[in-house]
């Protein structure tokens, strides 16, 4: 299913995996809205100008369609000159000019990468081996899945770098002030 909000969290649109495609329902309920076909979904995100942003199929670069449905736009192509077999996880950072993605060069883990692609000038560079299920936060890092473990590392959107060293998040112990 794959769930995400529109930035204005009134929406959800989610993958419908028997029908193939991407749909989009008001958080208030009512019926689902189908936007257009993504036959193999990885994962995706709603950005602030209007457009949903996935893979919709095996062997495809990023696409985005609009809020209101329609026909997909190629937005990133695959790098095959690096192996790169699919891109995935699209989550946009602060500004709409990038975004952190998933670049899977193999089948297994190890071989998926957390990359920032720019939407302008259609580059992607590489910012954590064998990680996926990037996110940014409001806080300035960037968390991704890597090792067994949830990591987090201070990023810098305007470089586009991770700006110091992944700590493992995942066994942080939260303290509740009595």
């Amino acid at each position: 299913m794959q769930p995400f909000f529109s930035p204005d969290g009134q929406s959800i649109a989610f993958f419908h995996r028997i029908q193939r495609v991407i749909k989009r329902v008001g958080i208030a309920g009512g019926r689902a809205v189908t936007l257009c076909d993504a036959a193999f979904p990885f994962g995706g995100c709603w950005a602030e100008d209007g457009y949903l942003y996935f893979t919709g199929d095996t062997g495809a670069g990023l696409v985005r369609v609009s809020q209101s449905g329609g026909r997909t736009e190629t937005v990133l192509d695959l790098d095959e000159s690096q192996g790169e077999l699919r891109q995935g996880a699209p989550y946009m950072l602060p500004g709409g000019d990038a975004m952190l993605i998933a670049s899977a060069r193999g089948h297994s883990t190890d071989h998926v990468d957390i990359a920032v692609a720019s939407l302008r000038t259609k580059l992607c560079v590489t910012i954590a081996r064998g990680a996926m299920r990037p996110h940014y936060l409001q806080s300035g890092h960037v968390l991704y899945v890597a090792n067994g473990g949830v990591l987090a590392a201070a990023f810098d959107v305007s470089a586009g770098t991770q700006a110091g060293p992944a700590i493992d998040v995942s066994e942080a112990q939260m303290v509740v002030p009595a």
